[in-house]
């Protein structure tokens, strides 16, 4: 999983979005009432169209899923369901891209602890944070706070829903970019740090391990490890540039 920086869209496609919104909220308390059927009937129209095609802007050239990152996205995901939520379900901050398998998986999903949600938010929140990657099994899992030993439970909460740690498509995906990043990194190691290397380790992704290998729990891992220690400058380049 990797964070998604949301853009701003134009001015008259919010306003859509706000109208929309606002006409739900009116009719949400009408007998027969039903958040599937008002999103669908608005689902073709130019403005959600082109949230549609912002949203796989934001999820780059792959147009890959927000969730699992290894599969083309299928359609507008809403984070927090739109069955529960009527009053989110035109908001731009709620609106994602996912792929079929994470938005069967998900469903109306929805955990809560004290009223947060337990679920990541990549375009919120930072993934690795919660999140911690396996490079042997290739398997996402929540992170463990190595203080206290226990297991994010937002990291928890979304490996369970998604079923990020029992599939194997994305496992191996996952490893293979791993392998790519290892490989660049030692490659460093050998020869030198230069600025190439930080397009070559971005191309290399793909998922989102940057993150993990410079800013999350992968620092402490051969090789990141031995670069922090080693090459403090090309390590400092590395999480500036992938933060």
């Amino acid at each position: 999983m990797r964070r998604v920086e949301r853009v701003e869209l134009r001015t008259e496609i919010a306003q859509a979005l706000a109208a929309y919104q606002a006409e739900a909220n009116r009719q949400r308390q009408d007998d027969g009432f039903s958040a599937q059927s008002f999103w669908k009937n608005r689902r073709d129209s130019l403005a959600l169209s082109e949230v549609f095609a912002t949203l796989k802007r934001m999820a780059g050239v792959d147009e890959a899923c927000m969730y699992c990152t290894c599969s083309e996205a299928g359609d507008i995901e809403h984070f927090r369901p739109k069955a529960d939520y009527v009053e989110h379900m035109f908001q731009w901050e709620n609106l994602l891209l996912c792929c079929g398998i994470c938005g069967r998986m998900k469903l109306d999903k929805f955990p809560l602890a004290d009223g947060e949600p337990l679920l990541i938010d990549p375009s919120s929140d930072d993934p690795w944070t919660y999140l911690d990657f396996q490079p042997r099994t290739g398997n996402i899992v929540a992170r463990t706070d190595p203080s206290s030993g226990e297991e994010s439970l937002k990291g928890k909460a979304t490996v369970e829903i998604l079923q990020l740690d029992r599939r194997q498509r994305v496992a191996n995906l996952y490893k293979k970019a791993s392998a790519r990043i290892v490989k660049i990194v030692e490659q460093i190691l050998a020869e030198g740090f230069a600025e190439r290397h930080l397009e070559e380790l971005r191309t290399a992704d793909g998922h989102g391990l940057l993150g993990w290998c410079f800013l999350g729990a992968g620092q402490g891992d051969f090789p990141y490890r031995t670069l922090r220690e080693s090459d403090p400058n090309a390590w400092n380049a590395c999480q500036q540039a992938f933060r």
